[in-house]
């Protein structure tokens, strides 16, 4: 695993103990940290792979699109996919100027539950060389 893939990975791991301590109290950033977490755990396999990405890039449907096919976790990552708009759809005005609404909280349970089962294979698959 190169150092890049495990800074990442463990960034990722942060991410989602933040959304996952967060998801009561302040849903809009939990629903932010846990899309962190799976933008961090998916880049982490490019890096692996070898594969260029837009390192500012929040856009999951484009980093998804650049694993390799035949990568293991290829079809794991597409139902993340949906959770790029929370990069952005929570942390500012709507536009009309209000606040957010909050995300529901089932959501991002099940968005969180989904990041954490994937998080330790990701990371066996890392250390075994992928």
């Amino acid at each position: 695993m190169t150092k890049k893939a495990a800074s990442l990975l463990a960034l990722a791991e942060s991410d989602l103990a933040h959304a996952a301590d967060n998801l009561r109290t302040h849903p809009r950033r939990a629903a932010f940290s846990v899309q962190q977490a799976a933008e961090k755990m998916i880049k982490a396999v490019l890096e692996k792979e070898r594969v260029s990405y837009p390192a500012t890039s929040h856009q999951l449907d484009d980093l998804v699109a650049r694993v390799p096919a035949g990568n293991p976790f290829e079809g794991d990552f597409s139902p993340l996919t949906r959770l790029t708009s929370a990069a952005t759809k929570y942390r500012y005005p709507t536009a009309w100027g209000g606040v957010p609404d909050d995300p529901p909280i089932a959501e991002i349970k099940e968005d969180i539950a989904a990041v954490k089962l994937l998080l330790p294979e990701v990371r066996d698959w890392l250390r075994e060389g992928g």
